[in-house]
């Protein structure tokens, strides 16, 4: 199951590089949560709202793993994301998956 998910959260981190709205949803479980210093959302519809909103903050977002760690159903994936091509942010998601192998 490693790396599958492996795969899956590659296939995730370019879906949102791409801002692919309706590819994010069929990656997505009904009760997806995204939390971070500035976002508290559950549900899929509210994460994909706040997906939303960032792709419509930002002209371009490129995200690029540096690192992905894989073990049971979660991953843990240091990335650096290149905001507009300008901004570089460094940071890790953790990322659990279902038996779906949905996020």
């Amino acid at each position: 199951m490693a790396e599958n998910i492996k795969n899956i959260a590659l296939l995730y981190f370019k879906t949102f590089s791409q801002k692919n709205l309706n590819g994010l949803k069929k990656m997505f479980d009904d009760d997806v949560t995204l939390r971070d210093w500035d976002i508290d959302e559950k549900g899929i519809k509210n994460v994909l709202k706040a997906n939303l909103n960032i792709f419509q903050n930002v002209k371009k977002i490129n995200v690029i793993p540096q690192n992905i760690i894989a073990e049971n159903n979660f991953i843990s994936a240091e990335l650096k994301i290149i905001v507009n091509d300008s901004e570089e942010l460094k940071v890790v998601d953790l990322i659990e998956f279902n038996k779906k192998g949905k996020i």
